[in-house]
């Protein structure tokens, strides 16, 4: 979260040495200073300097407290959690900026074991949000919209969406638009949305690509455009490798082709990375598609565990996959399908597919072994060497 580099700080608390050093650098602009030189060359000043700033800090100053602070959160913040936030309090109080900014930040994501249920993530948002902080805007409406910090305050939230958008923040246009597009506590308004994520991507902002992408996808706003959704998708990809809701859409355009030619090889690429990256209906499709061999090649184990993730995320279709699926195998393999008792005993082994039976689970995979299941004897190969070790 912190974004600051301490030593830009420390230098600023002797000025005077830094203009020097400042004018030496200039007399030999020409010479290349190496990683490690400049490693050595901060190391000293942080020696030189900390000692001062220490000093200031005990006497509460507020630039010295935020200088100290960010030192600590750069070099050891598991160690000095507490201190850390003693003293960007101290400097947030006195009304700096980047103190409100980053402590505001905290209580909204909880980092430093505090809480958005605190007033302060308003009270300090609002101070960097006034000042022109174009992030503190944004998360500031979102702490109204969500009630985080305080009631729920849907005006206050537009009033200061606005004054991102004012400020043409990435970020601000991006949550603006999608709460146009969502008609939650809001009249919807797709060209407004359409605009404001448009202004997002000419900088670059892989989320609202994304989110263009579907109104060209689906109409809203404009006219049904999927050649222009793919672009995009495409660009999200490129611009951010997590854009999930990107890949997704993209899989499913080539996995039902309907609206482009089916491609199932593109389609299993881009939906396995967003399931990968934990998107839940990415996880559900493939889990289906690979426990069925319904256009993938038919790969129970892997399906099921995508199906457990899915459903590990509240995904009640796959839930109801994985029961059904739990049946049919116990139903399959004490029948004799040798291959079922593999993967069911394997499945009960595992114990993040179905409810953990390791014992079961065993036997599952010796009865799978015993019919000659060439996999069923390689596992059971690696349990004994595991066991062996004990």
């Amino acid at each position: 979260m912190l974004k600051y580099i301490p030593i830009g700080f420390l230098l600023a608390t002797a000025s005077a040495d830094a203009q020097d050093d400042k004018n030496k650098r200039e007399g030999v602009s020409s010479i290349e200073i190496s990683p490690q030189q400049e490693m050595l060359r901060e190391e000293t000043l942080i020696n030189q300097f900390l000692p001062l700033i220490k000093e200031k800090a005990a006497k509460k100053e507020p630039l010295a407290c935020f200088q100290l602070a960010s030192f600590y959160h750069a070099q050891a913040p598991d160690d000095h959690t507490q201190e850390i936030v003693q003293l960007y309090t101290i400097a947030a109080e006195a009304k700096h900026m980047d103190s409100c900014y980053i402590l505001g930040m905290a209580f909204y994501h909880e980092d430093w074991g505090l809480k958005r249920t605190d007033v302060r993530l308003v009270k300090y948002l609002t101070e960097a949000a006034a000042r022109g902080n174009g992030e503190a805007v944004s998360y500031l409406a979102l702490a109204y919209w969500h009630g985080f910090g305080g009631e729920k305050d849907i005006n206050a939230a537009i009033k200061w969406l606005d004054k991102a958008v004012e400020l043409d923040h990435a970020m601000g246009l991006c949550v603006y638009g999608t709460l146009l597009r969502s008609k939650k506590d809001i009249e919807a308004d797709y060209p407004r949305a359409k605009q404001y994520f448009e202004r997002a991507v000419a900088k670059e902002c892989a989320y609202a690509m994304t989110q263009l992408g579907i109104m060209h996808q689906f109409g809203e706003g404009c006219e049904k455009n999927v050649t222009e959704a793919i672009r995009l998708y495409r660009q999200a990809i490129t611009t951010e490798a997590d854009q999930d809701q990107a890949m997704l859409n993209l899989g499913m355009l080539y996995f039902e082709g309907t609206e482009v030619a089916q491609d199932i090889e593109a389609a299993q690429y881009y939906l396995g990375l967003s399931a990968d990256l934990g998107d839940r209906d990415a996880q559900r499709v493939m889990g289906t598609a690979l426990v069925k061999g319904e256009s993938l090649e038919k790969r129970t184990y892997a399906g099921l565990t995508y199906l457990a993730k899915a459903a590990a995320q509240g995904d009640e279709r796959a839930r109801s996959l994985l029961d059904v699926e739990s049946d049919s195998l116990t139903v399959s393999a004490d029948s004799g399908d040798k291959e079922a008792q593999r993967v069911l005993g394997i499945c009960l082994m595992d114990g993040t597919i179905f409810e953990e039976n390791t014992l079961l689970g065993l036997r599952y995979v010796w009865r799978a072994a015993e019919q000659g299941d060439e996999l069923a004897n390689q596992l059971l190969e690696e349990i004994e060497k595991i066991s062996c070790l004990y």
